[in-house]
C-alpha cells in the first residue's frame, strides 16, 4: 500500500482506486489503512467535489519509512525468492499470477481454458491438482 500511493500523484488515492489496484476488498482496505494511520503512516481525506469518496493519503512519516525499508526489502525478497528461480520459472510464475490477478478482480465463477481447450471450474481445477499430485 504504501509503494502504491508513494508512486501516485501527490502520494494520494481513492480509498476505492487502491482496493481495487491491490485487489483487496474495501473494507479490508479500509481497516488496514485505519492501522496505519493510528501509526502515522497515512492519512485518509475527503474530496471536495465527491461526498462519497475518500483519499489515502502518504504522509510524510510513511514515504520515509518506505524509503528506509524498500532496499532491504527488495534486495531480501530478490535472495530468498528470485534468485532461487530459472528465468523459466519467473516467466511460468508471472503468467500464473497474471491470470490469478485477472480471475480476482473478474470476480468469482471465471473459468480458465486449458491447453488442450478443456474449461476447469474452481472446483474442477482444486480436485484435478490434487489428484495429480498423488492426494
Amino acid at each position: 500500500m504504501l509503494a502504491r500511493l508513494s508512486e501516485a500523484p501527490n502520494r494520494e488515492l481513492r480509498m476505492a482506486e487502491l482496493a481495487g489496484a491491490l485487489v483487496n476488498s474495501k473494507s479490508g482496505l479500509t481497516y488496514q489503512i485505519g492501522q496505519m494511520e493510528k501509526v502515522g503512516l497515512v492519512r485518509r481525506r475527503s474530496c471536495p467535489s465527491d461526498d462519497r469518496a475518500v483519499f489515502a493519503v502518504l504522509t510524510d512519516e510513511g514515504m520515509a519509512l518506505l524509503e528506509r525499508a524498500a532496499p532491504d526489502h527488495v534486495g531480501l525478497v530478490r535472495e530468498l525468492f528470485f534468485d532461487a528461480l530459472t528465468s523459466d520459472q519467473v516467466r511460468a510464475l508471472a503468467d500464473g499470477l497474471g491470470e490469478v490477478t485477472r480471475r480476482m478482480a473478474a470476480g468469482p465463477g471465471e473459468t480458465r481454458a486449458s491447453a488442450d481447450g478443456a474449461a476447469y471450474s474452481d472446483a474442477g481445477v482444486g480436485a484435478e491438482a490434487a489428484a495429480g499430485l498423488g492426494a
